[in-house]
């Protein structure tokens, strides 16, 4: 009888370990649903001081472009599209993320689209500022998508901006 009981404890343990496991694989990908917004391959694969425009790397159409740096929950410079995009980003989905995690946020119409970029696993960095961009690019927060451009400042750094 005792070794009936342990080893329907033990079918009771595995089975409910299979379930927990299956439970916490489909909430990560809920949670962390790659939403690609942006062809990171195609960017990965700009030549040095390249600048494109960041339509072509779309994957569906919008009317801004943004960049969140790391532990950035909303848009910082002053500008047109600062008040309307925060407030769509107050509903957008982070998901979690940590101290190398930066982000592409699209806008159209009312709803604000967020893409996760892991500095680490999709070797891509974010440069601010104007430090190694040539006078032609403009840095930007956030800009409409016909002005936004984006730059391989160097290896696997990006930058998004304006043309000057």
């Amino acid at each position: 009888m005792r070794a009936f009981a342990y080893k329907c404890f033990l079918v009771l343990c595995t089975t409910a370990f299979g379930l927990g496991v299956i439970a916490m694989v489909g909430i990560a990908l809920l949670v962390d649903g790659k939403q690609e917004i942006v062809d990171l391959k195609q960017l990965r694969e700009l030549g040095e001081l390249q600048t494109v425009p960041v339509s072509q790397m779309l994957n569906k159409p919008v009317e801004l472009v943004c960049v969140l740096g790391v532990y950035q929950l909303e848009v910082w410079e002053d500008g047109p599209f600062r008040d309307r995009v925060n407030a769509l980003l107050k509903n957008a989905n982070f998901g979690i993320f940590g101290e190398r995690t930066w982000f592409f946020v699209v806008v159209h119409d009312d709803s604000a689209t967020v893409q996760k970029i892991y500095e680490h696993r999709d070797q891509l960095y974010l440069g601010r500022g104007g430090a190694g961009l040539p006078g032609t690019l403009k840095p930007v927060e956030c800009t409409t998508v016909d002005r936004a451009r984006i730059m391989k400042v160097r290896e696997s750094v990006v930058s998004l901006g304006e043309e000057r």
